[in-house]
């Protein structure tokens, strides 16, 4: 009754005015806060905080151990006395921090048509873990694990876990003092971009039902940089290691999208929910880079005479290194419920929750491959010509010549499927002028 009221006053005053009225004034009308003869707020923008959690993707592969001198191969995977302490972890935090900012505009004064845009971002997360032994008495011994493909770095010629170098205190002559420093760093972000063409197809009553149509962007980038430093103090030509191992990923989604947006308004209340739906191309995009520098070689292979520069480190081969690109077919949906609260007819605030998700990435922890094939690297390579070739398998502390190129590719790298998500609590506030 008090709606059908408020009806009739608007249709006599714009009669008294001779003042032509739409059905969209009358609906305005039913809302307190609009004028009575038309919607007035054309612009808004919003400023929202996010609080989400990411699908979090775990490092499988062991960059780093912690080994036991009594073990045949200190600090292989499997051995009694190795503990990982690198790897094997989650690259992202359980929560992530983030904003975005929203703008649009009426093309009427009715909000029948519209446009919008957004940007948002969830921040940068940076880690970093380090490990170092000063190779002093009763520091510990670290390794870099590896699984030899081939077995000449294994035992008994079996292919199985083995490392590729070994620092601490060790009792052997040959590692005595060996210092190492070793830091892994690892960066992720996810952000993205859409603008959109709106039209209100119901708006009645307090129930609004608009129709989306636009253009969406999604951007997951991840790095990942391992570096170690070894060297020996007390015979210091006899085994010095350096190693940069990088790996990139990104994936980013490029394609149309649709959606509605539903929104109920109650005495100053407000009930919404929207959906979109974007399909279009996935862009998937990696680069794997690996460099060292040795004097002496490493635990296994023999590097004599001035210090060598080598295009590869340790995971990051001549096998697996380079840039690597893959489209594929994209899919995406957003999806958010919020209720919020009107304080004036120019600014609102909401909270709500968010849910986003994409059918395809490659995420930055299954492209590190933990095979290696040892007669294959650069390391192997500078082995054979200064110190020349040998017949393997090499036992753990012979250091050799390497053997002969052999056997299969490893560390390699192919596209791995999996989908990704981000969801959570946004809280934002909306000015309208």
């Amino acid at each position: 009754m008090k709606s059908l009221c408020k009806i009739l006053f608007v249709i006599v005053a714009a009669g008294l005015a001779n003042t032509p009225i739409s059905l969209n004034a009358l609906i305005c009308c039913e809302k307190e806060h609009y004028n009575p003869y038309e919607c007035t707020d054309q612009f808004w923008i919003r400023g929202e905080y996010l609080l989400w959690n990411t699908k979090r993707t775990k490092l499988r592969t062991p960059l780093l151990t912690q080994a036991s001198l009594s073990d045949p191969i200190p600090g292989a995977i499997g051995q009694p006395g190795t503990k990982v302490v690198l790897g094997k972890m989650y690259l992202e935090p359980p929560l992530r921090s983030g904003f975005k900012i929203s703008g649009g505009y009426y093309f009427d004064s009715h909000r029948t048509f519209g446009i919008d845009g957004s940007y948002f971002l969830l921040l940068t997360n940076l880690r970093s873990k380090f490990k170092s032994t000063t190779g002093a008495s009763g520091t510990v011994n670290y390794a870099v694990p590896v699984f030899d493909v081939t077995g000449n770095w294994g035992l008994n010629g079996v292919p199985g876990e083995t490392i590729f170098l070994l620092t601490g205190p060790a009792s052997n002559p040959i590692f005595a003092g060996t210092f190492g420093d070793f830091d892994l760093r690892t960066a992720s972000r996810f952000h993205g971009e859409e603008i959109n063409l709106t039209y209100s197809l119901l708006n009645y009553c307090g129930l609004t039902i608009v129709e989306i149509a636009g253009f969406r962007h999604f951007a997951l980038k991840e790095m990942l940089t391992y570096k170690g430093n070894t060297g020996i103090s007390s015979i210091f030509s006899q085994n010095f290691f350096n190693f940069n191992d990088r790996f990139r990923a990104y994936n980013d989604f490029y394609g149309p999208q649709i959606g509605f947006l539903c929104e109920y308004d109650r005495q100053d209340w407000l009930l919404s929910s929207c959906v979109k739906v974007g399909l279009g191309v996935m862009n998937k995009h990696v680069s794997i880079k690996g460099s060292s520098s040795t004097v002496g070689g490493s635990e296994f292979y023999l590097v004599t005479g001035p210090q060598q520069d080598l295009g590869s480190g340790i995971f990051a081969q001549k096998t697996n290194r380079g840039i690597y690109t893959k489209h594929s077919f994209g899919v995406t949906v957003d999806s958010t419920i919020r209720i919020g609260y009107r304080f004036t007819d120019y600014l609102e605030t909401h909270i709500g929750y968010n849910f986003l998700w994409l059918n395809d990435v490659t995420p930055l922890a299954r492209v590190i491959d933990h095979k290696i094939n040892p007669t294959l690297t650069s390391l192997a390579k500078v082995s054979r010509s200064t110190a020349g070739t040998t017949v393997g398998p090499i036992p753990f502390g012979s250091r050799k010549g390497a053997e002969a190129p052999e056997g299969e590719k490893a560390p390699e790298f192919s596209f791995k499927k999996e989908h990704y998500w981000a969801q959570g609590l946004t809280i934002w506030i909306t000015l309208r002028f």
